[in-house]
């Protein structure tokens, strides 16, 4: 839910624009072996979105209830090797969007795990990403959203490294991503902050990740996250994306019963 309210009129009257959003899904998958070394994976999931959008200004006052639905399916085939250390997965991925058009994004995946303990991975994608409902409806006074909008596309290409096992591991990526259409929130004047097809951009950047079992129950578990962002055409940073990130979680999970 996003909420907004002002009583700075010059009207006298308030303005109280509000955007409950929710949705409900699913998703399943089965597994068809085609011989011993290769796989056919389907997966399906969707989902049905809603958003209420209220808009209450000085002189006007706006209700509307947006709807759609989005399903997507996968069609995969899983390459295994040398007793399942090399698997090699190429992939179609169909997305459709009952307020967008249907697409097609191909995939691609590569896992080598010499030992136990080591796992590398290569992955490349097409991706996909609607506009969001806060994107498209929500008004904050001077930040407004845009139903014009279109969506995300970008490739994307990943390697990762993985070593340890289920109580003790560390990881890291270095990844890149090239997106076509890129929303943001952008001045439009001097007065108005708006959802925005933007130019195209590339993103790349590295992470590491840790985790270690402390106790029976009890487990800690960090990041580091670095990204470089930039439009495509100048080379400058694109605006409010902070380049570093991380996080730290400690954890105690205990099961108290078991059936």
């Amino acid at each position: 839910q996003s909420h907004y309210t002002s009583s700075s009129s010059l009207m006298g009257s308030d303005v109280d624009n509000r955007l409950r959003s929710r949705a409900t899904g699913g998703q399943g998958d089965t597994r068809w072996l085609i011989s011993d070394w290769v796989t056919a994976v389907t997966r399906l999931d969707g989902s049905i979105e809603r958003a209420n959008v209220s808009l209450k200004g000085t002189l006007t006052e706006n209700k509307q209830m947006e709807q759609r639905a989005i399903l997507g399916t996968t069609q995969a085939l899983e390459f295994s090797f040398w007793n399942e250390r090399v698997l090699l997965i190429p992939a179609l991925r169909t997305d459709w969007t009952s307020d967008q058009s249907l697409i097609v994004l191909p995939k691609a995946g590569a896992l080598f795990s010499p030992v136990d303990w080591a796992l590398f991975s290569v992955n490349g994608s097409r991706a996909y990403r609607p506009p969001s409902f806060e994107e498209l409806y929500f008004d904050q006074g001077s930040t407004k959203g845009n139903p014009e909008l279109n969506p995300e596309k970008a490739w994307s290409l990943d390697t990762q490294i993985k070593l340890g096992n289920s109580d003790y591991w560390i990881r890291g990526t270095i990844y890149a991503l090239w997106i076509d259409n890129l929303i943001l929130f952008l001045p439009t004047s001097a007065f108005l902050i708006q959802a925005t097809d933007s130019k195209s951009a590339r993103s790349y950047g590295y992470e590491g990740e840790a985790y270690f079992t402390l106790a029976k129950y009890v487990s800690l578990r960090g990041g580091y996250t670095y990204t470089e962002t930039q439009f495509e055409d100048t080379g400058e940073a694109l605006p409010a994306k902070s380049p570093h990130s991380a996080f730290g979680r400690l954890s105690w999970k205990q099961a108290f019963s078991t059936l």
